[in-house]
C-alpha cells in the first residue's frame, strides 16, 4: 500500500457537500463577531500590523521600507518578516479605507482557503471522510478559531502551510513539475513569513521516504526545489536586518535583550513551562473532551506505516516548542503548527472509535457521526472565544520577555486610523 495515497475507500459522494457545509458553518460563526474594536491578548499586535498597512498606504504603497508608529508617535522604517499580509491589507484599505472590518474579512478568506487545502491533502493522506472530519475540527479548535478573522498574518501562513503540504503530496501521488513548483512557493513564502514553518521539511521527507514513496535517485528534484525555497526567506531576512541595524525598530524578530524568544534553560527546569505547554495544547488546540480521540490517532500513527508520519509532524512540532521556549511561553500563536497534526490525530481516533462501536465507517452511520462530532465542535469553537480576554492584558511570567517598545493600545489604534469604544484600552 502507498504512503502517499489514502487507503483504498468507497468514494463519499457526500464529501464535497459537507467539506462546504463546514466553511459556510466557520463563515456564518465568523461574520456577526467581525468588529472595528479589536479585543484580545492581542490588540497590540493588530494596531502595529494596522499602522505598517495606513503607512503603506500614505507612503504610495513601496514594497519595501515599511514604517510604523513607535516613540511617541514617530514613524520610522522597521525590521519585520516577509510582509505580504501587512502589503495585501493595505491594498485593501486603498480601497475601502483603514476599516478593522476589512482586514478581518480578508483574513477569513485567506483561512477557508487554509481549510480546503487542508481538507485536499488529508484526502490524499487519510481518505476523503477523515479528512472532512480533520478539517471540522481543525476549524473548530479554539486557537485556530480565533486567528480565523483576526488583523494578524496566521490565517495566511496556515494557508502557506497546508497549501505545501498538499502541492507535496500531490506530487508524491503523480509525479510532476507543476506540483513541486507550487510546493516550493508555498514553503518559501510561509516560511518567509514564520521561519517556525521550517518544520514542515519532516512531515514532507517522511512522506516521500514511506512505503511506496521516492526512490532514491527521484529527489534530486525536490531537494533543488528546497533550496530554491530558501532563496526569498534568506534575501528577506538579510535585508530586513540592515534595517534594523540602521534604526533599530524590529517588530517580532529581534528582541531588545537578544535573541530570548529561543532556548533558555531555566525553562527546560521549570515545571510551569512543561504545564502551560501541556495545558495550552489540550486547551486551546486539542480541547480535552477530544483528546480520547486524539491518544487513539496517536497510536495508530505509531503503528500503522503509511501514518508514521503523523507522530513525526507531531515531535517535530514540540521539537520548534522547545527551541522556542520563550516564545511559546509568552505568545499563543507560536502554538499554531500543533492544530493541523492534531486534527488528523483525532479524526482518525474518531473513525477507529467509530468502526469499533458502530461497525464499518460508512453510509449512514459516518453520516451521523460527522453531525454529532460537527454540534460538539462547533460548540466547542464557540466556546473557544469566551476564554479570550476581552480587555488587553499582560500575564505575569516568571522569566519576562523584553516587550517591544510599542505604545498602549488605544495610542496604537488611534495611530492606525481605527476607533475605539469609550473606555477601552
Amino acid at each position: 500500500m502507498s504512503a502517499r495515497a489514502a487507503p483504498a475507500a468507497t468514494p463519499w459522494r457526500g464529501a464535497g457537500w459537507a467539506l462546504a457545509a463546514v466553511l459556510a458553518g466557520q463563515l456564518l460563526l465568523h461574520l456577526p463577531l467581525l468588529t472595528e474594536h479589536p479585543t484580545g491578548s492581542h490588540t497590540w499586535r493588530m494596531a502595529d500590523t494596522a499602522a505598517m498597512a495606513r503607512h503603506f498606504n500614505e507612503d504610495g504603497r513601496p514594497l519595501f521600507g515599511l514604517r510604523i508608529d513607535w516613540d511617541r508617535g514617530e514613524s520610522g522604517h522597521l525590521q519585520t518578516e516577509f510582509p505580504l499580509y501587512t502589503w495585501a491589507v493595505g491594498y485593501l484599505w486603498a480601497l475601502t479605507g483603514p476599516r478593522f472590518r476589512a482586514a478581518e474579512l480578508l483574513s477569513l478568506g485567506f483561512m477557508l482557503l487554509a481549510y480546503f487545502c487542508f481538507y485536499r491533502f488529508g484526502r490524499l493522506v487519510v481518505g476523503e471522510r477523515v479528512a472532512v472530519l480533520a478539517t471540522l475540527v481543525l476549524a473548530s479548535m479554539p486557537l485556530v478559531f480565533y486567528f480565523s478573522a483576526s488583523l494578524q498574518p496566521e490565517s495566511l501562513l496556515l494557508l502557506f502551510s497546508y497549501a505545501a503540504l498538499w502541492a507535496w503530496t500531490s506530487y508524491l501521488h503523480r509525479p510532476r513539475p507543476g506540483p513541486l513548483a507550487a510546493c516550493a512557493v508555498a514553503f518559501s513564502l510561509a516560511l518567509s513569513i514564520k521561519p517556525q514553518t521550517l518544520l514542515l521539511v519532516v512531515p514532507m521527507f517522511l512522506l516521500g521516504r514511506g512505503s511506496g514513496g521516492l526512490p532514491g535517485h527521484s529527489w534530486r528534484g525536490p531537494l533543488l526545489a528546497l533550496v530554491g525555497a530558501f532563496v526569498l526567506p534568506l534575501a528577506w531576512f538579510a535585508y530586513s536586518h540592515r534595517i534594523y541595524l540602521r534604526t533599530g525598530n524590529s517588530f517580532g524578530i529581534t528582541q531588545s535583550g537578544g535573541a530570548d524568544k529561543f532556548y533558555w534553560l531555566p525553562h527546560m527546569s521549570d515545571p510551569a513551562w512543561w504545564a502551560r505547554l501541556v495545558t495550552h495544547g489540550s486547551m486551546y488546540s486539542v480541547v480535552l473532551p477530544l483528546l480520547p480521540f486524539f491518544l487513539v490517532g496517536l497510536w495508530r500513527a505509531c503503528r500503522e506505516s503509511r501514518l508514521r508520519f503523523l507522530a513525526g509532524w507531531l515531535l517535530a512540532v514540540f521539537g520548534s516548542f522547545v527551541i522556542l521556549a520563550e516564545a511559546v511561553w509568552v505568545m499563543n500563536y507560536y502554538m499554531l503548527p500543533l492544530p493541523g497534526p492534531a486534527a488528523l490525530l483525532v479524526a482518525l481516533g474518531i473513525e477507529r472509535a467509530w468502526e469499533r462501536v458502530g461497525g464499518p465507517a460508512r453510509g449512514r452511520g459516518w453520516t451521523r457521526a460527522l453531525w454529532a462530532v460537527a454540534l460538539v465542535a462547533l460548540a466547542l469553537g464557540v466556546a473557544g472565544l469566551h476564554r479570550q480576554p476581552r480587555r488587553q492584558r499582560r500575564p505575569r511570567f516568571p522569566h519576562p520577555l523584553p516587550q517591544a517598545r510599542s505604545p498602549a493600545p488605544r495610542g496604537a489604534l488611534h495611530l492606525a486610523g481605527c476607533r475605539l469604544r469609550p473606555g477601552e484600552d
